[in-house]
């Protein structure tokens, strides 16, 4: 059945699973992997790199908090919350907040959370 401008309706819904890297053809799935913890923690060093342009990230330890090494107040700490949420859709309640002060806690934290994100293979 055709709809406004002769475009089929109602529309195809494409799962996003199936569209393959051609680009366009959703003849053949794209192999997906859990996110891995190392890639939780470059997530977190690309958001903490957007936020605090300034800092030198390579040196962070995941065992001391965040603020003890870098310059980063508590409007830089909800910016890190709001990536994450807009990101990866990944929702963290004010009570869990001190769960995400340091590197290896924040990691921890969120990857049973980002178990069902999807990084390409």
């Amino acid at each position: 059945m055709a709809g406004l401008g002769g475009q089929e309706w109602p529309p195809q819904i494409v799962c996003v699973e199936c569209v393959t890297a051609d680009l366009g053809r959703t003849d053949r799935p794209v192999e997906f992997e859990e996110m891995q913890p190392e890639e939780i923690r470059q997530v977190l060093l690309d958001i903490l790199s957007r936020i605090v342009p300034d800092e030198d990230l390579s040196g962070l330890r995941d065992e001391v908090p965040f603020r003890e090494q870098i310059e980063l107040d508590s409007m830089d700490f909800l910016d890190i919350v709001m990536e994450l949420r807009k990101q990866y859709r990944v929702q963290i309640p004010e009570d869990d907040y001190p769960h995400l002060a340091t590197m290896g806690g924040a990691v921890k934290y969120l990857t049973p959370l980002m178990k069902d994100v999807k990084a390409p293979a």
